[in-house]
């Protein structure tokens, strides 16, 4: 019994796991005015979500900045585009704000940087979103109203996310160090019974 309290208090301290921040969601929902993308119309609804993650775990009275941006991803019609970062800083910090009671009070997205996102077409530069339009892979824009992201009537959210885990190093070694505890004491009463 003392083995198995040893190999228990052995195994524990590799058995913590840390506190995740939890990354939350802005969507933005727009019509579309006019596109030159195939599978996306005028008249379209799109709908463009936005994940941060600030290293909180709340919505209430917090500021989301640029560099918190997570990605980002576009669908209407059938159209779906991705984002990564670096997301456009030209309106500066924050991107999002909330209040005591967690509404959303300030967007100031401007779009992403031209960089390496992904749509229907293909994975490029030419594919990003700026104030008031999407580029496509083969560089066809669309057109949206309001021509501007800061329409703070257009934005919903905070909505928390799912997000997932990084194990922290000490907890991916916990089930191997409890296994090797587990394995000692069945060596330990082996040896004992030979003898």
């Amino acid at each position: 019994m003392r083995r198995l309290a040893l190999a228990a208090a052995v195994a524990l301290p590799f058995l913590a796991t840390q506190a995740d921040a939890a990354p939350f969601q802005f969507t933005f929902t727009t019509t579309i005015t006019s596109s030159g993308v195939p599978g996306l119309n005028s008249g379209d609804q799109v709908t463009l979500n936005v994940i941060a993650d600030n290293g909180g775990t709340s919505i209430l009275s917090q500021s989301w900045n640029v560099v918190d941006l997570v990605s980002a991803s576009l669908s209407g019609g059938t159209y779906v585009a991705t984002y990564a970062p670096p997301f456009w800083p030209f309106g500066g910090d924050p991107a999002f704000t909330t209040d005591a009671s967690g509404t959303l009070t300030l967007a100031n997205f401007f779009g992403t940087n031209i960089g390496n996102n992904t749509d229907n077409f293909g994975t490029g530069p030419n594919v990003y979103l700026s104030s008031n339009a999407l580029t496509d892979f083969l560089d066809r824009d669309a057109f949206f109203n309001p021509a501007t992201f800061e329409s703070l009537s257009n934005w919903s959210g905070p909505v928390a996310v799912e997000a997932i885990p990084e194990p922290a190093t000490m907890a991916l070694l916990g089930p191997m160090a409890l296994g090797w505890g587990l394995a000692g004491l069945g060596l330990a009463r082996r040896r004992r019974g030979k003898a």
